[in-house]
């Protein structure tokens, strides 16, 4: 195993996986100054991994850790079980492969793919592009600073999403949603199947869902 150190500039790395643990080569990255980005490609990984917080984790008997420094964006391709990746502020790619994932970036304009599975995908106040893919996927986001109104239609031709000016959402089955103070319009997925969390802030809001939907709102929220 060996380690990677950046350059005072803008730099680029990229670690990569076997399908386990113990055949992984790197266990340390350093970018140091600049905005630099990560590229991990886990896709090959059997096992299930958890990133963020400065570590990876690849979760088996003797467990594999890889430390990194100095990186603003990630690239992250995840593997072929649960993995749970959080990112942090930059613009990050986050793809969860196969497996039941559990996805967090930060504030910036990220993008965020499920991919198989019944998914986690919880993005920040950017601009995000959240894509659940295959399986029952939730879409997580606190957008409570929004001051503009907020559109989600979860019924929309071929299963798009918009919010307008906040970037798009499409094959989300669920919703666990902050909105703020402009007046919002969320339409729920018509099956009714399906349980959302949603606190709607202030304005006039509207929202529509099925007769079986069901619907959990903090005290003090109504649907209008």
């Amino acid at each position: 195993m060996s380690d990677i150190y950046g350059t005072p500039g803008n730099d680029l790395a990229t670690v990569t996986s076997g399908t386990n643990g113990s055949n992984t080569a790197y266990t340390m990255v350093d970018l140091g100054e600049g905005i630099d980005r990560l590229t991990i490609d886990y896709s090959q990984m059997l096992d299930p991994f958890s990133l963020g917080g400065g570590s990876l984790y690849v979760l088996v008997p003797g467990v594999y850790t890889l430390n990194y420094y100095g990186v603003e964006k990630f690239s992250v391709l995840g593997g072929k079980a649960g993995d749970s990746i959080t990112t942090d502020a930059g613009a990050d790619t986050v793809a969860g492969g196969a497996g039941n994932d559990t996805v967090y970036t930060g504030d910036g304009d990220d993008v965020l793919k499920g991919g198989n599975g019944d998914d986690y995908l919880h993005s920040g106040s950017g601009k995000d592009t959240v894509d659940g893919g295959v399986g029952i996927d939730r879409w997580a986001a606190d957008l409570s600073a929004l001051t503009t109104a907020l559109t989600v239609d979860m019924n929309a031709v071929q299963g798009v999403v918009y919010n307008t000016g906040n970037g798009t959402i499409s094959n989300i089955e669920a919703l666990s949603l902050t909105t703020g103070s402009g007046d919002d319009s969320i339409v729920l997925e018509s099956s009714g199947v399906y349980n959302n969390d949603l606190n709607t802030g202030d304005g006039a809001d509207t929202v529509k869902m099925s007769v079986s939907a069901a619907v959990t709102l903090p005290a003090g929220n109504s649907i209008d």
